[in-house]
């Protein structure tokens, strides 16, 4: 808020942490193990794709066009960062999650109640 005042930012540190850390040995460890999916060589056609998206949208005004999305939640499964202070072996991680569609229009005056569809990894009532 200080910035929109004229006043400057204040600036803050982590040295309590930092040097904490040091004196204890505590390092921040990212634990390797499954390799994340890459989504690289889907760029241009994902870029032509929401450029006719977005010929076709023209026409209708913004409040009139909702967005539908779902999303996983993986309510068990731990932080794959921690601090330590020796290196851990990787565990497998529980994967159980509960799948979460949630629906909004494009102002975002319209949010409809989300809807909890269970434990699926790919729920049949998506497809």
């Amino acid at each position: 808020l200080s910035a929109f005042i004229g006043e400057e930012a204040p600036k803050f540190s982590d040295g309590w942490l930092t040097i904490w850390k040091k004196r204890h040995s505590v390092k921040q460890i990212v634990q390797h193990g499954e390799a994340s999916d890459s989504l690289r060589h889907h760029c241009v056609l994902a870029l032509d794709e929401m450029n006719s998206i977005r010929q076709l949208l023209e026409d209708y005004h913004l409040q009139d066009i909702y967005n539908f999305d779902e999303t996983g939640y993986f309510f068990r499964m731990q932080p794959d960062r921690r601090l330590s202070t020796t290196s851990m072996e990787g565990e497998k991680k529980d994967k159980l999650r509960i799948t979460v569609a949630l629906t909004c229009n494009g102002t975002g005056s319209h949010k409809l109640p989300p809807w909890i569809i269970g434990r699926a990894e790919n729920p049949r009532c998506l497809k």
